[in-house]
């Protein structure tokens, strides 16, 4: 009866490790399992420039919960790369140039067709030849060599004009 007992003492304390395992893969949002993306990679061309952004935007009250990898990366020939950016006022991409480089002069057009459907392009420097063609909305904020993509969501893009000049 003793053995049988431990043995499931033993049952319940692994029961109890796994179980907080998974409640900790849920809270956390980089394992998100709606998510395609994964974890920004260590090997990734902005990985220091995104956790260095993400600690600037926390300083000014912009926590960050998370970078993950984002599918604009490799963009534009000239993009450094991009990052997805999950926060609890909402998720955003971020692209990066170079340091030596700056969005200044590109110029976002944006076509509305038809009540839901926006169309973007870009004119200026730096070249892209991207089109985003979607049912949503979506703003660009421009601060030096990066340029925030906000997605549907007014408000965060709101947050994000009023915090970006003061990186």
């Amino acid at each position: 009866m003793a053995e049988m007992a431990q043995g499931g003492i033993i049952g319940l304390v692994l029961f109890g490790v796994m179980a907080s395992s998974l409640s900790a893969q849920k809270a956390d949002p980089c394992k998100d399992p709606r998510a395609e993306e994964v974890r920004l990679d260590q090997r990734s061309a902005v990985y220091k420039d995104a956790w260095a952004l993400a600690q600037a935007l926390s300083k000014h009250g912009f926590p960050v919960n998370c970078i993950q990898n984002s599918k604009e990366d490799g963009l534009f020939p000239t993009q450094k790369g991009a990052a997805l950016y999950r926060t609890n006022q909402g998720d955003f991409v971020v692209w990066f140039l170079p340091k030596t480089a700056t969005f200044d002069r590109l110029e976002v057009v944006r076509q509305s067709e038809g009540e839901r459907r926006y169309l973007y392009t870009f004119r200026g420097e730096p070249k892209i030849a991207a089109k985003f063609d979607g049912s949503r909305q979506t703003w660009f904020i421009r601060h030096q060599n990066l340029m925030f993509e906000v997605s549907g969501d007014q408000k965060l893009a709101d947050q994000l004009s009023d915090v970006v000049p003061h990186l």
